[in-house]
């Protein structure tokens, strides 16, 4: 597993580099908002995140612990990939990012490529509460291997889906356990949940 990488940047093109390190060039794949900045033929040190596959190994350089970090918790979204998270960071700073969830605030994640309302909703709801009023990410150690998905439940990111916030929703999912039907169907848990919302 390669997790950090000195050499010399011999390539930089769109959201791809290629860093020399004694003779070999390592070819990473970076937040397309950090190349501008960077010199060819200068030395240069990329944190990365390493993706094997059964056909390809892939690299992704980030200049700092906290784009990583924050790269790694965007794969943990459900219908996040590589692609996408990588535009998110070329897009927004972590900074941007982090003012995005706890605003639940979706149109600055839908100005990235690729990422529409849907998407924006899961980002907003699965981040929430990972990222500290610093904007450093938290609770992701970067030995975890990874483990059994635990299985989501649905009835939030149905109701963000009708335009609930998430104050809204938390607070119908705490009126749905007093009233002890956090078990029941996802069908009556959302008619209970429009119900409640709504006053009726």
């Amino acid at each position: 597993m390669i997790a950090r990488i000195t050499g010399i940047l011999v390539e930089a093109e769109g959201d791809a580099l290629v860093v020399d390190v004694g003779g070999v060039g390592y070819l990473l794949s970076v937040p397309g908002s950090m190349v501008a900045d960077l010199e060819l033929d200068a030395e240069i040190t990329l944190l990365v995140h390493t993706q094997v596959r059964d056909d390809a190994i892939q690299l992704f350089g980030f200049p700092d612990r906290t784009q990583r970090q924050a790269f790694e918790l965007l794969l943990k979204v459900t219908g996040v990939g590589a692609k996408i998270a990588l535009a998110v960071l070329g897009t927004l700073s972590v900074q941007e990012l982090a003012t995005a969830v706890t605003a639940e605030d979706l149109r600055p994640l839908q100005r990235v490529t690729g990422v529409g309302k849907r998407v924006a909703q899961r980002i907003v709801f699965d981040l929430a509460g990972k990222l500290t009023p610093e904007f450093v990410p938290v609770g992701l150690d970067p030995t975890d291997t990874a483990s059994p998905a635990k299985p989501q439940d649905p009835l939030p990111l149905a109701l963000a889906q009708l335009g609930y916030k998430r104050s809204e929703i938390e607070r119908v999912q705490a009126w749905l356990a007093r009233q002890d039907k956090l078990e029941a169907s996802l069908d009556e848990r959302i008619r209970m949940s429009l119900k409640h919302l709504s006053g009726r």
